[in-house]
């Protein structure tokens, strides 16, 4: 029987509100112990989860990756139905 992959989860993960402090997303960065490079998941109130296909070298460009598409599309992109996404 195959071992689960342990997951090292990273320091940076963290909670992000919008400005007015009603809407928010946790933010999980996290890697397979023995791999080098991050995944990045967003999960909103309702538990839905966006999973990033593409990895990232380090912790902090994930991080980076998750504030641009806040910065961009707001809050918004992650509090999307899902019948509203294209």
């Amino acid at each position: 029987m195959e071992e689960e992959p342990k997951l090292v989860y990273s320091k940076l993960n963290c909670l992000i509100e919008d400005p007015d402090g009603v809407r928010a997303v946790e933010v999980y960065i996290y890697r397979e112990e023995n791999a080098a490079e991050w995944s990045l998941e967003v999960v909103n109130h309702e538990n839905v989860s966006w999973v990033w296909e593409e990895t990232f070298k380090t912790e902090q460009d994930a991080l980076n990756e998750v504030r641009m598409a806040l910065k961009k599309d707001t809050m918004d992109v992650f509090y999307q139905a899902e019948d509203d996404e294209e």
